[in-house]
Parts: structure tokens; C-alpha cells; sequence
């Protein structure tokens, strides 16, 4: 589904619809993918394709997040300093591995987090340095981000 709506999205071998997008999309977050949450989650924020509505918007990354996805984290902190929030709307807690996506529970797996953003949780250290290194959607790409965003919350 989620590929479908990015082709609605784009206008690649069909017209490009936001409407169409968005149904797409909206079907992948029934069936729990969370890339979907996140694209439906923007064109709520955004409203496109969709009447917007920004606390949709941020429900759905909120789910995406508490499912660690980090991207999701990173876009709540950054709505969070546009309204002026002195208190963060998310706060990641170590229950899924932001490289695997796998669920742990404690305390048969300790999940250890970043010491930079301290937004991001492993299940092994193997895990988070092939997230860091990661070319594309790696951690290092967002890190710095996150860890600047996290200062709004320590100097009000």
C-alpha cells in the first residue's frame, strides 16, 4: 500500500493525486506499517490530500515513535519547538530496537540508547553501529538533530 500511495504521491505511472496518496497511506497504517503512519502523519501536519488536522498529525507520530521509530521522534521535537512546548510530547522508552524494530522486554533484554540524543535504544552494540553507519535513514544523519532539539526542553 505504502508504495502504491508513493506513486500517487509522486505522479509516477499515474496521476498525481494527494487524495489517492493518501487513501493508500491510510490503508498501510490499518495493517500497522509504520512508514505509512509517519507519511499520513505529515499530510495531516501539512493537509495535504487530507483535511488538515495537526493533532492527528501528531497522534500518528507519536505511534510511530513509541514503536521507535526514529524519524518520527525527530518531526515530534520539531513540533514541539514550533508551538513553544517546554515539556516534550514523546519521551522514548527502551521497549524496541531502533535498528531491528524487534520488541524487547525488560528484563531479559536491556536495551542501551544513545548517549548522544538519548532518543535512540539498541538491543545490542553491534545494532547501533550499523545504525551509525547506515548511508541512508542512519542514526548519525539525525543525531546531532535531536540532541539540539533536546536543549529547548533543558533551558526553559
Amino acid at each position: 500500500m505504502s508504495l502504491l500511495a508513493q506513486r500517487y504521491q509522486e505522479g509516477v505511472g499515474v496521476d498525481q493525486s494527494w487524495e489517492q496518496a493518501a487513501h493508500f497511506y491510510k490503508t498501510g497504517v490499518e495493517h500497522g506499517d509504520v512508514g505509512s503512519m509517519i507519511h499520513v502523519a505529515y499530510l495531516y501536519m501539512t493537509g495535504q490530500g487530507v483535511d488538515q488536522d495537526v493533532e492527528k498529525g501528531k497522534k500518528l507520530f507519536m505511534k510511530a515513535a513509541a514503536l521507535g521509530e526514529i524519524n518520527s521522534m525527530l518531526n515530534l521535537k520539531q513540533v514541539d519547538k514550533h508551538e513553544g512546548n517546554t515539556t516534550p510530547s514523546f519521551i522514548p522508552t527502551p521497549t524496541f530496537c531502533t535498528y531491528c524494530g524487534k520488541a524487547h522486554k525488560p528484563p531479559t533484554t536491556k536495551l542501551n540508547f544513545c548517549s548522544g540524543c538519548r532518543c535512540a535504544y539498541y538491543c545490542c552494540k553491534e545494532h547501533q553501529i550499523l545504525d551509525w553507519k547506515m548511508k541512508i535513514n542512519g542514526h548519525k544523519e539525525i543525531c546531532g538533530q535531536l540532541k539540539e532539539l533536546n536543549k529547548q526542553y533543558q533551558t526553559k
